[in-house]
């Protein structure tokens, strides 16, 4: 991702949208994302996303919702 740290949330943003909006991720790296949640007993959960399987149309983009944290990480 190009720019690191919190952005603005929006009603409706997808997965896809938010690293987007942060000047998404290299085509030629692999990448590894997930998004951490609070579940209603306040412990964080988290679920990875494939983002080429979401772009071929394979998978669902994600819905956001507030306080969302997204980690995306490079593999060599």
């Amino acid at each position: 991702m190009v720019s690191r740290g919190e952005k603005d949330f929006r009603d409706g943003m997808t997965l896809t949208q938010a690293i987007l909006s942060a000047g998404g991720v290299s085509a030629s790296s692999k990448t590894s994302v997930s998004i951490a949640r609070r579940n209603v007993n306040g412990f964080l959960t988290t679920n990875e996303y494939n983002l080429q399987s979401i772009k071929d149309g394979k998978s669902q983009d994600p819905l956001l919702e507030a306080g969302d944290r997204i980690e995306v990480t490079r593999t060599l």
